[in-house]
């Protein structure tokens, strides 16, 4: 395979993994077949994974390319889409870099998988560099102070993630101005272990790891 031009290559050996590992979830097949792909081809790889089960839940793929989803309520149950670039200007999310996403239509947001650098993948810093954010890490206690920089105002969220993808807490959005800018976000309920911390400004998204030593 070519990388970045055989798309339709990589989507029949995802689908092959899955279909040689009947006994094993597919979000567990699809995390493995891309630690397999990438150990072979090297991490220069771009390509985005869709594919919809016979139960109508949507497993979407984001790999150093780019990845858009949106949610629409009809009745008691919701309708996802995914695409390749937002289609209209409110309500498209920019996927995070090497998340697996599991979307299903009795849930208001997405089940993830986190399949960069805990399963051997390299740290993602997706987006430009007029944004950044840094943290104690290891860390301990009660709260961490997270240092933003950035190069003009905008709007930024967090998310907390468990160790394998799990959703653990967000925080609400907050303005941010140009220079440094800080805020404190909870840990007191956790045990120690590895999560991550997911900042989206906009369509951009960075995600870095938490090391957790000591929550007293």
């Amino acid at each position: 395979m070519t990388p970045n031009l055989d798309s339709d290559l990589y989507r029949l050996y995802l689908m092959k993994w899955i279909d040689e590992h009947p006994t094993k979830s597919i979000s567990s097949c699809l995390a493995n077949a891309i630690i397999n792909l990438t150990t072979k081809m090297g991490t220069g790889l771009a390509y985005n994974f869709v594919m919809a089960s016979s139960y109508d839940t949507l497993w979407a793929l984001r790999y150093n390319y780019s990845l858009y989803y949106h949610r629409e309520v009809e009745l008691s149950s919701y309708v996802w889409e995914v695409a390749s670039q937002a289609l209209s200007k409110t309500g498209w999310i920019k996927a995070s870099n090497f998340y697996l996403y599991s979307f299903t239509p009795g849930k208001a947001t997405p089940d993830s998988i986190h399949v960069k650098e805990s399963h051997g993948l390299p740290e993602n810093m997706d987006g430009s560099n007029d944004l950044n954010f840094e943290f104690p890490n290891p860390s301990s206690g009660h709260s961490i102070n997270i240092d933003i920089m950035a190069t003009d105002s905008q709007t930024v969220s967090f998310r907390l993630y468990g160790s394998q993808g799990q959703i653990l807490s967000e925080s609400a959005k907050n303005t941010i101005y140009p220079g440094r800018n800080q805020y404190t976000f909870n840990i007191g309920y956790l045990s120690a272990g590895i999560y991550y911390i997911n900042m989206v400004a906009g369509e951009n998204s960075q995600t870095k790891k938490l090391i957790i030593v000591n929550y007293h």
